[in-house]
């Protein structure tokens, strides 16, 4: 194959790029070992703030839109770092954006992906850890934190959520609006 997964988004995206959609990121979804499953293309409109997010995988012939049937639940974004730091405590958000940004400032971060996939999801990679969720300012972000803490306090975990209103964040403001302000 010589399409490189990056070359196979800017592909895929080609048409809402053309419609003023900026690439912003590629996330990558492994397993625990580091092998690639699949990814997610993030695309955002400057003019409007409008975002463009698809899955993409692998299909045998190349790459395509779409996840991988994950018959067990799908990974959790970040597993081969989870699974290098078994002890740690780990904050769950909403996208992997935030993950992506708390990442950087040294923080052990996942997400299963959007607001509606918490119960999809393999959580099994943060059975009996200590878990802060933090959610987006919205009512899919409550949504997602109450369906996130359910999964892992049935896993043994022990679970925080943060109380995202006391940070003064803007409707739909999320972990990376508070990091760009502190």
């Amino acid at each position: 194959m010589s399409e490189t997964p990056q070359q196979a988004a800017r592909r895929l995206a080609a048409g809402a790029m053309r419609d003023g959609f900026k690439p912003q990121a590629l996330h990558e979804y492994t397993d625990a070992g580091g092998l690639p499953l699949h990814w997610r293309i993030r695309l955002k409109n400057p003019d409007t703030g409008d975002k463009w997010i698809r899955p993409m995988k692998l299909n045998g012939e190349g790459y395509s839109l779409g996840e991988p049937d994950y018959p067990e639940g799908k990974p959790l974004y970040g597993l081969r770092e989870l699974a290098a730091r078994p002890d740690d405590s780990v904050m769950v958000c909403e996208g992997e954006w935030c993950a992506d940004a708390l990442a950087k400032i040294g923080t052990l971060a996942t997400t299963s992906g959007a607001a509606d996939s918490a119960g999809k999801t393999d959580w099994g990679a943060l059975a009996g850890r200590r878990v802060t969720i933090w959610p987006d300012n919205d009512e899919a972000g409550r949504r997602y934190a109450d369906a996130v803490a359910a999964a892992l306090r049935a896993l043994g975990c022990t679970v925080f959520i943060i109380d995202v209103a006391a940070l003064n964040l803007p409707p739909k403001g999320d972990a990376v609006d508070w990091l760009m302000t502190h």
